[in-house]
């Protein structure tokens, strides 16, 4: 699972146009990798820090230190269960607390902080956020670095490599449960679990990166034209509750991002169970629609989704004629209201299919809002 050897990272921006791929199957298989029952080396139990006297515990100054001196690439899996259902796969590149992160899935989008600053990028301009967006990790270490914590350390082997087991107990009764390289401290795998839900970070791949490479990367970010409309009074990293995307901000991140966040519940099902190729959100006065091609695998047809959502919770959707009549005359179509949605699903694909694949979409449609 991880890798140790230097690359060099290829700018997201260059392979946007990628066919999707169903990334989610590989979270239980993750989530899953044992822990081995050898435990070695050190063991630290109910320690706490920082101490009476405002100390902070060695183990935690020196996982901090090391935090502050790394420099690394990979891409990551983060999912959420519990009172929200997320799912976000990124590519990160970090050299000490300064980050890049691109969400490849859902939807693309990059986000970056630079001295205490953040933007978020897309479609080659920038624009500037009123509170710097904190994923997971970050959340974790601002705790490591003031909130008190009672901690407990077991070194052990994760997948056959060198690691440490840290769970870290909140006074809220929330709790981390952290699984680090033993001798760099680099995170593998950030759980955090409160009463209602529970979030999971985990890198799929980890590389050593250059510092001069991330200066480079960092300085083409920050060149980018700044975007015309402006992000004040926007809380796009806003950190309202733990665990509660604090860890991801990503559905909030530009107004076109917001709007995927409407019917996230349904894209996540999409990548699921299909390969998706061309989304698209957009919005009109009186409702938003998804529109996602559909990959079967099984199958050389074409299949399509457009799934409208009503601004009138009451009711589904006026959809224009225009619109419907871009769907072609020779395709089979499948249709239902729940709600304020409407969903179209339509293609080369035999109606039985297609009246399955509206059939997960609606139980999607029946449990939102």
């Amino acid at each position: 699972m991880m890798e140790t050897n230097p690359q060099k990272s290829i700018h997201p921006q260059v392979y946007r146009e990628g066919k999707g791929k169903p990334f989610l199957f590989f979270i239980v298989f993750f989530s899953l990798l044992a822990i081995s029952g050898s435990l070695l080396g050190l063991q630290i139990s109910g320690a706490i820090s920082p101490d009476a006297s405002g100390i902070t515990h060695e183990y935690i100054a020196g996982l901090l230190k090391a935090y502050e001196s790394q420099s690394v690439q990979g891409t990551r899996i983060f999912m959420e269960s519990g009172s929200k259902s997320r799912f976000r796969y990124e590519y990160v590149l970090r050299c000490a607390d300064q980050k890049i992160v691109t969400l490849k899935m859902p939807f693309e989008v990059t986000w970056f902080r630079f001295e205490k600053e953040g933007y978020i990028v897309q479609n080659g301009t920038k624009i500037k956020v009123d509170v710097p967006l904190k994923d997971l990790e970050d959340l974790l270490v601002d705790r490591l670095k003031g909130s008190p914590i009672t901690f407990s350390v077991s070194e052990v082997l994760y997948t056959g490599l060198p690691a440490s087991f840290v769970l870290i107990n909140l006074p809220d009764g929330s709790q981390y449960r952290v699984i680090l390289l033993r001798e760099s401290y680099q995170f593998i795998k950030i759980e955090y679990e409160k009463a209602d839900s529970l979030s999971i970070m985990l890198y799929e791949h980890l590389f050593p990166y250059e510092q001069g490479l991330f200066s480079e990367e960092m300085d083409f970010y920050r060149s980018l034209p700044y975007r015309q409309e402006n992000a004040e009074g926007n809380n796009y990293g806003s950190e309202s509750d733990e665990g509660d995307t604090k860890e991801d901000r990503s559905s909030d991140l530009s107004t076109q991002s917001i709007l995927y966040y409407d019917f996230e519940r349904f894209i996540t099902h999409l990548v699921r169970y299909y390969s998706l190729g061309k989304m698209e959100a957009q919005e009109y006065p009186e409702y938003s629609v998804l529109m996602v091609n559909i990959e079967l695998e099984d199958e050389d047809s074409q299949v399509a989704v457009l799934l409208f959502r009503s601004k009138d919770d009451r009711n589904p959707p006026r959809i224009p004629e225009t619109l419907l009549n871009t769907i072609p005359s020779d395709y089979e179509i499948a249709r239902k209201e729940i709600g304020r949605f409407t969903i179209y699903v339509f293609g080369e694909a035999d109606q039985a299919r297609l009246e399955s694949i509206l059939a997960g979409l609606s139980k999607q449609a029946a449990e939102a809002d």
